[in-house]
């Protein structure tokens, strides 16, 4: 993993299917017209015990969408790529496409690297992924669904509301690389 960033320090996997599931629920299934979105409240207790009262500083934030099948996400261009927005507390909205094939150790999962999110953790964070209805409309059609209601496409302003198809991802994984001091 420390290859993946050419750094060194400790890595925490947070798994939002099992950590965060409802807010995982919720980003793939968002209600009605609205943005794939969620919050997800990351704590200093999340991290291991060992190191409760001392400063953790997030360094690299990497993201992996874990896809039932990664061929899916091979062969399309970087324009179709998913593009993952993440804020933390408010600020640093960062805006990036996930790399086709991750490292090995990530098994080839679609992943991204956020380096501008670094900084100390508070005692809780906010922290929101989202992908923009922008975003959903350049999205490969493999892993995107138009929304309906008894099968009539729901629009607004003319333009398709487009849904990840959830069937397709298994889990959101979040690498927080970070140095304790």
């Amino acid at each position: 993993m420390a290859e993946a960033v050419n750094q060194t320090g400790a890595f925490h996997f947070l798994s939002m299917k099992h950590e965060f599931g409802t807010e995982f629920h919720k980003f793939l299934h968002p209600a009605r017209t609205a943005e794939h979105m969620t919050t997800l409240t990351l704590s200093k207790q999340l991290f291991p015990f060992v190191f409760q009262g001392k400063q953790i500083d997030i360094t690299n934030v990497i993201v992996v969408i874990i896809l039932r099948d990664t061929t899916l996400y091979n062969n399309i261009s970087e324009a179709e790529r998913l593009r993952l927005t993440i804020s933390r507390n408010g600020q640093s909205d960062q805006n990036e496409p996930l790399e086709k094939n991750g490292p090995e150790t990530l098994g080839d999962q679609p992943q991204v690297l956020y380096t501008g999110l670094s900084g100390p953790m508070t005692e809780n964070e906010d922290w929101v992924l989202s992908v923009s209805p922008n975003d959903m409309q350049s999205l490969t059609n493999i892993l995107k669904d138009t929304l309906t209601i008894d099968g009539i496409p729901v629009t607004i302003d003319g333009t398709p509301v487009e849904r990840i198809k959830a069937e397709e991802v298994e889990d959101i994984g979040i690498f927080l690389q970070y140095e304790v001091s």
